[in-house]
């Protein structure tokens, strides 16, 4: 009897743990299980979904949070942000016009192109047909982040597929890692810039090999991209060419075929900028840029930069914010995360290995590839503080290119996100199931640690309630109000006139009233363009319409007219500016 009930305890202590045993091969086989196209990508887009609410909130996803009134990004501050909703209200309020982008009322008299605001041109284009069709006027830019989240995880999820990887697995791991990318969250405030899945979804066309329709879809992507951001554009181009080019290198396409691909892949860029107005007076060939400032470091993708999992040390060069050795190497923050890092690093022997037949195989891609790399680090080639190598580059190019896309740091992207798609595809296949599943709940477990500083600014951000810098909702109402009602306004000093601080609260003030003056569509004769030097000596108009002059020092500008005071102003409703006005 003793023997049975000591039995009887042994096989009840056992049950639990055959249990287990029984359960994680279930768990390990249905994880590595090879799923259809539409069930992985479901599985992505469901993780970008999630990840966005969880950052945004579900008020700041799709715009009801009051946030989006006075938005403040995590790179540009306010101003960038903002002048993106002004430039967007300008050219929703404003009728139909050809060039399609051509604003009349910002910088008046002259005006301005809506392209220099970075309005997401595809985004404000469904805007304005929303209010002229149905009488809507609505912020899309919040469903936008939120879209472009779930977009980045989908598109991350085709290419690891494309490079093989066809389990639940692989889709879980690219979705959570195209929604946590660093870089992706790093950028918002420059709300175009959150599209990687234009590139990344090149990536996985070129990946995928299917000849049926590919010049079609090519061109396709590239003008959605320069309908998005004409760095983006410049990326898939160049992604998409490189499928051309190796077609031709492999005799699958004729070299009559792929040069007609190739200029229809370039005309898919030329043909929107002159659809936008930009050749006509607002040409961005003339807009001056450092090439060397706004580089990428060779650190950059893969030293911790803002890294939850190094946050604990204290160790600032552990934890700041971006690797730069110039002023302007935040453009070329490109940080992969560290559970990336550590599936690219398990990942790398064997790709190492046939790195000599990759190339052979995919030497556009790779000459694609170094060009675009080469641009990343400009011709100030920096490995954390250190300078490695300086040249000049030729003349020509420093004029044109180099100088029309002096943000090159950027253009690491295509290469970063090809290496977290490897990392993914690669890694899990070189182990048993069970040794496979765990080392991706830790990369996942490594990446959403590593994020949580970016969790954290989110939340920031989102709980802070807008603040005006006229004072109270009311004062800030009765200045809109005399914008709207005069139809025009001059802002003294202009923006980053007296300060060049993005944090300024003059620039923020000078930016509010760029916003109000754009939502009543009203005259203004000074506004800030991203690519255009501040204009600060343009002479008033007499009767422009309504002054605000900004207090510099607790000083304003002297004004005639019917005047009223609000914080950090005074308001004229003359327009008629005193001699001697800064």
């Amino acid at each position: 009897m003793a023997k049975e009930k000591l039995h009887n305890i042994v096989e009840g202590a056992e049950e639990p743990a055959r249990r287990v045993m029984i359960t994680i091969p279930t768990i390990t086989g249905a994880l590595l299980a090879e799923r259809p196209a539409r069930v992985a990508i479901a599985i992505a887009l469901c993780l970008g979904l999630g990840y966005a609410l969880l950052l945004l909130g579900p008020a700041g996803a799709f715009g009801a949070a009051p946030f989006w009134a006075l938005p403040t990004g995590l790179i540009g501050g306010a101003p960038d942000i903002r002048n993106t909703l002004a430039g967007y209200w300008w050219f929703v309020m404003d009728d139909w016009r050809w060039p399609l982008l051509a604003l009349h009322n910002p910088n008046w008299p002259r005006g301005a192109n809506a392209e220099l605001f970075d309005i997401v041109p595809a985004v404000a284009i469904i805007g304005k047909l929303l209010r002229t069709g149905f009488a809507l006027e609505v912020n899309p830019y919040p469903c936008w982040v939120t879209f472009c989240l779930m977009m980045n995880a989908a598109s991350l999820a085709a290419l690891v597929r494309a490079l093989g990887q066809r389990s639940a697995l692989g889709a879980v791991l690219a979705g959570a890692f195209g929604a946590m990318a660093p870089v992706v969250q790093y950028r918002f405030g420059h709300l175009a810039l959150m599209a990687h899945w234009l590139p990344v979804l090149a990536l996985a066309l070129y990946c995928h090999g299917k000849r049926h329709r590919f010049t079609v879809c090519a061109v396709g992507l590239c003008l959605l991209a320069t309908f998005v951001h004409l760095y983006l554009y410049v990326m898939v181009a160049a992604i998409m060419a490189a499928a051309v080019l190796q077609a031709m290198f492999d005799r699958r396409l004729s070299l009559l075929r792929g040069g007609f691909a190739i200029v229809l892949l370039m005309l898919a860029g030329v043909v929107p900028l002159w659809v936008f107005g930009l050749f006509d007076g607002w040409n961005l060939a003339g807009v001056p840029g450092d090439f060397s400032n706004y580089s990428m470091n060779l650190v950059s993708p893969f030293w911790p930069q803002s890294s939850g999992v190094f946050a604990r040390t204290g160790i600032y060069w552990l934890t700041r914010g971006s690797i730069g050795a110039t002023p302007g190497q935040y453009e070329g923050f490109n940080y992969l995360g560290a559970g990336a890092l550590l599936l690219i690093l398990l990942a790398l022997p064997a790709e190492m290995r046939r790195l000599g037949a990759t190339l052979s195989r995919h030497a556009a891609l790779a000459l694609a590839f170094t060009v675009l790399l080469v641009w990343a680090v400009s011709n100030r080639i920096y490995f954390g503080p250190y300078l490695l190598v300086s040249y000049q580059p030729p003349q020509f190019l420093a004029d044109t290119l180099l100088s029309w896309f002096c943000s090159s740091g950027r253009f690491f992207w295509p290469i970063g996100w090809l290496l977290v798609g490897l990392g993914i595809a690669r890694a899990p296949a070189r182990f048993r199931p069970v040794p496979a599943v765990a080392i991706a709940a830790l990369a996942l477990l490594l990446q959403w640690t590593d994020v949580a500083p970016w969790r954290a600014a989110f939340a920031r951000l989102l709980a802070t309630p807008p603040s005006s810098a006229f004072g109270t909702p009311a004062d800030a109402s009765r200045v809109a109000r005399a914008i709207g009602a005069a139809g025009a306004v001059a802002v003294v000093p202009p923006m980053f006139c007296a300060s060049t601080d993005y944090a300024s609260p003059l620039n923020a003030a000078a930016m509010e009233v760029e916003l109000m003056a754009a939502r009543a569509n009203a005259r203004m004769p000074v506004v800030y363009l991203s690519r255009e030097p501040p204009n600060c000596g343009k002479p008033l108009a007499p009767g422009a319409g309504v002054v605000v002059a900004l207090r510099v020092n607790g000083q304003t500008a002297p004004a005639a007219g019917a005047c009223f005071e609000v914080p950090m102003a005074r308001v004229c409703s003359t327009g008629d500016l005193a001699p001697g006005t800064p």
